[in-house]
């Protein structure tokens, strides 16, 4: 993959998670794709798949993805619940300029320039960094393995995050039935 500024090839893998407003991850895949085009609705289709073997019976409502994700093909691809792809790298949605005239690009930044649209949207960013960042922060920002094991590695990350917020939950919980 090109390195940040373009100038050098480096090996790396670009990580797709799919997780919950609670920060539950349902899916996460590696790829080593330079861009994210082709990696949300794979990924939105594995998070469907493992939440249906977990027996979990509520459907998603929306998809909440940031620019990198974008493009016509990404829009029109169908998904469950409401689909928000930012059509721009600009935070502020309203702002944006779209390069393309293509409809549904049109029709997606209508979808978050509209009141609903943008509050839905706001809670992407609150929902989805803090994984990475919680995932990263005791191994590092790189992988320490290559190849398959890579992913192998990311999904033990993963198990771990989300066994960790499971502890998390339960505690609160016993902290609650002590103080009634």
């Amino acid at each position: 993959m090109k390195g940040k500024r373009g100038l050098t090839w480096i090996q790396a893998h670009n990580l797709t998670v799919t997780a919950t407003r609670g920060q539950i991850v349902l899916a996460g895949d590696l790829y080593d794709h330079s861009n994210d085009h082709g990696g949300l609705h794979p990924s939105l289709r594995q998070a469907h798949n493992n939440r249906d073997q977990a027996g979990i019976t509520s459907r998603t409502r929306a998809h909440l993805a940031d620019a990198g994700y974008a493009s016509a093909a990404t829009f029109t691809t169908p998904s469950e619940g409401i689909l928000l792809i930012a059509t721009s790298r600009d935070t502020g949605q309203a702002d944006a300029h779209t390069r393309s005239t293509d409809p549904d690009w049109q029709r997606m930044t209508n979808r978050l320039n509209n009141p609903a649209g943008k509050r839905l949207y706001r809670r992407r960013a609150g929902m989805i960094e803090p994984i990475f960042a919680q995932l990263f922060h005791h191994g590092g920002r790189q992988l320490h393995h290559r190849g398959p094991a890579a992913g192998t590695e990311i999904t033990l990350m993963i198990t771990a995050h989300n066994a960790g917020k499971l502890f998390a939950h339960q505690q609160r919980q016993t902290n609650r039935r002590r103080q009634t």
